[in-house]
């Protein structure tokens, strides 16, 4: 199954916008630009890392900037803190949690932060539910679209227009607690798109769309619309958690991971920021060495927007 095959199966999509009060957001409110964020999770505790390009006028000489402990990089001053704590953004960990719920991507705009997601129709009635206890009672956070989705491949192009985008593609053995994908499953397609690097049950909550048309029936797989074929299963490849905790380290978004298991082994297709490649592809590398794993890289480009049609 390839990308493009799942393109608007979450066919809502959801933007909220939820206005912050702490020391970052109230300093995102002089910068007439749009920043990029990162959402993670490390030993059960959500972040948000900012990334400020080191080319916004007056940027290394606030003191604001510095009471905040900036990570300076090349290109970027990187900032991270906490969220589990600020009450609006709970908004945020609940929808997550909720089943078929996607993280698109998030950015930041003059104070407030824009989380972008796609989910099922067929769950609209629990989002609704979780919006009406949070939007409708707290004034700094409020729905900027809810309605049908534009597809995967729509919002990646949107992506590459605002920062170029790289494809990596790479296979890694199945690790034991992967198996219940590739039980019984010979000649039927699927794919499994990560939903956010949140990780839950020591895994990664991922969405898997299937052409199994009898169903799944397992205990670690739930059906989110056995009608369109899309379940919701926790992936605890231990290749890939390593790699999630050394990228985290780095401050390396991944806009969006896509995996496919083939028959022993899993291929996985990464969509990160290009000038973040390079730094990528040697964690992988250095993972790989570290853990005797047997890893072929597959692919490594910039993003065209026929690569859906192949990955």
């Amino acid at each position: 199954m390839r990308i493009s095959e799942i393109d608007k199966k979450l066919d809502m999509r959801l933007v909220l916008r939820l206005r912050q009060e702490n020391e970052l957001f109230n300093f995102t409110r002089g910068i007439d630009r749009t920043i990029p964020a990162f959402i993670f999770s490390s030993e059960d505790r959500t972040y948000l890392t900012a990334f400020f390009d080191r080319s916004i006028s007056g940027l290394e000489r606030s003191g604001s900037l510095r009471s905040l402990n900036p990570e300076i990089t090349e290109k970027y001053t990187v900032i991270t803190s906490r969220i589990n704590n600020v009450e609006s953004m709970k908004i945020v960990n609940e929808l997550l949690s909720g089943e078929s719920v996607t993280l698109n991507r998030v950015d930041i705009t003059r104070g407030f932060i824009n989380v972008y997601t796609r989910f099922h129709s067929s769950m609209l009635d629990g989002v609704s539910e979780t919006l009406s206890r949070y939007v409708t009672q707290n004034g700094d956070s409020r729905i900027e679209w809810l309605g049908p989705s534009p597809g995967i491949r729509w919002i990646l192009e949107l992506i590459n227009r605002e920062y170029p985008l790289s494809v990596i593609t790479y296979t890694v053995p199945l690790s034991e607690g992967d198996l219940a994908l590739s039980e019984g499953r010979e000649g039927k397609k699927a794919l499994l798109e990560v939903k956010s690097d949140v990780i839950r049950n020591s895994g990664f909550p991922c969405i898997l769309y299937s052409t199994w048309d009898k169903g799944i029936v397992h205990p670690t797989i739930h059906p989110v619309s056995q009608r369109d074929g899309i379940y919701e299963v926790d992936l605890k490849n231990s290749f890939l958690l390593e790699v999630a905790d050394e990228a985290n380290r780095k401050h390396i978004i991944r806009t969006k991971k896509f995996v496919r298991v083939l028959g022993e082994r899993m291929e996985v297709t990464v969509f990160l920021p290009s000038i973040q490649r390079q730094e990528y592809y040697s964690i992988l590398y250095a993972i790989a060495r570290k853990e005797n794993n047997r890893l072929t890289v597959k692919y490594l480009f910039d993003y065209v927007p026929d690569a859906l049609d192949f990955l």
